[in-house]
């Protein structure tokens, strides 16, 4: 996808997992499991949750493609892709504006 291709190294696909604490969570969980995956998104919903997570919790909603992004990264790659695009990027350039520091 866009995000992925644009990031590079900076994006990692590691998935993620929502808990449901109670019954009212987990009634949630489900109703937007089924808009999510109406709209064709890769979501699983999760009744039988694993030990030692079946102890504590009703059930989860699993985004297996889900991703982190490391900031200082993306905005480095976004930058580049920028000026290689024409964009003129100022890197640390303070703003002036006439006015002197303490005035």
């Amino acid at each position: 996808d866009l995000l992925e291709r644009l990031a590079g190294d900076a994006f990692r696909r590691v998935g993620s997992l929502r808990l449901a604490a109670d019954e009212a969570e987990l009634a949630a969980l489900r109703r937007e499991h089924d808009a999510l995956a109406t709209d064709g998104f890769d979501v699983e919903f999760v009744e039988q949750l694993a030990a030692p997570l079946h102890r504590l919790y009703h059930g989860a909603l699993l985004h297996p493609r889900d991703g982190a992004i490391s900031p200082g990264r993306w905005i480095r790659r976004l930058a580049a892709a920028a000026a290689a695009a024409g964009a003129d990027i100022a890197w640390r350039r303070q703003r002036e504006t006439g006015r002197r520091h303490g005035s």
